[in-house]
C-alpha cells in the first residue's frame, strides 16, 4: 500500500512539473517581442550614425526597460556621445543631434591639449608617464641677445602615446628606439608661446621630481 502511494505520488509531481514547463514554454512563445537597435560593430565616440552602423535585434518587450531605439530613423545622422561597442543597444542618451567632439576627463574644462613629437635626449629618455609634471625649456636658434630661453615651469602632461597607433602607454619607464608623443596640459597662453617657436626653437623638457609622500 505504501508503495502504491509512492508511485502515485511521484506521478503526482511528474505530471505538475510537466504541466509548469509547458506553461513557461507557452508563456515564452506568446509573449510579445520588438525589435530594437544595435551597435553592429564598435562606433568611435564623435561618430556620426550611418545605416551601416546599426542591426536589429528582437528582444521580448517586457526587457525594453532602459528605453532602446526601436526605429533607424531616430539614430540615422545623430552623433554618438561616447565610444559604443559591437553588440551595445542604443538609447537617446547615447546620441546628440550635433556633434560635440571629443570630452577629455584628465583635462579641465577649457585647458588647451598640444601633442609634441620629441627625440628621447629631449624628453627625458622617455623616462616619463601620464600625470608628470615637468618643466618646458625653448631654447633658440639664434644666438643673438633678443632671442632669449623661455621656461614654461610645471607642466602636465596628459598623456605618452605610441606614435605609430596614437594608444596610450603606460609602462613608459624605459628607455626604447618605439617613437614617442608627449600630450601636455596647458592654459591658452601656454599654448600659445610654444605653438609661435615651433620653428625657431629647440624643445627639451626636465621631469619634476615628485615627492611619494606628498
Amino acid at each position: 500500500m505504501r508503495r502504491k502511494k509512492q508511485i502515485f505520488l511521484s506521478l503526482g509531481i511528474a505530471i505538475v512539473l510537466l504541466a509548469v514547463t509547458w506553461w513557461v514554454d507557452l508563456w515564452r512563445n506568446t509573449e510579445a517581442t520588438i525589435q530594437v537597435l544595435a551597435a553592429r560593430c564598435d562606433i568611435p565616440a564623435g561618430s556620426r550614425i550611418e545605416a551601416d552602423h546599426l542591426a536589429l535585434i528582437s528582444i521580448p518587450a517586457s526587457l525594453n526597460r532602459a528605453g532602446y531605439l526601436e526605429n533607424q530613423e531616430l539614430a540615422i545622422g545623430r552623433w554618438t556621445t561616447g565610444f559604443l561597442a559591437e553588440g551595445e543597444f542604443i538609447t537617446t542618451n547615447r546620441l546628440h543631434d550635433r556633434a560635440r567632439g571629443l570630452s577629455y576627463p584628465d583635462a579641465a574644462l577649457g585647458r588647451r591639449l598640444i601633442t609634441l613629437k620629441l627625440e628621447p635626449a629631449a624628453a627625458n629618455g622617455f623616462w616619463l608617464a601620464a600625470g608628470n609634471h615637468i618643466d618646458l625649456f625653448l631654447i633658440p636658434h639664434s644666438q643673438d641677445r633678443e632671442s632669449e630661453m623661455l621656461i614654461l615651469e610645471q607642466i602636465r602632461i596628459m598623456a605618452v602615446l605610441d606614435e605609430n597607433t596614437g594608444h596610450r602607454l603606460t609602462d613608459t619607464h624605459l628607455a626604447t628606439t618605439t617613437g614617442r608623443l608627449i600630450c601636455l596640459d596647458l592654459n591658452v597662453e601656454q599654448a600659445g608661446l610654444i605653438l609661435g617657436r615651433l620653428g625657431s626653437h629647440d624643445i627639451r623638457m626636465a621631469v619634476v621630481n615628485e615627492n611619494p609622500t606628498g
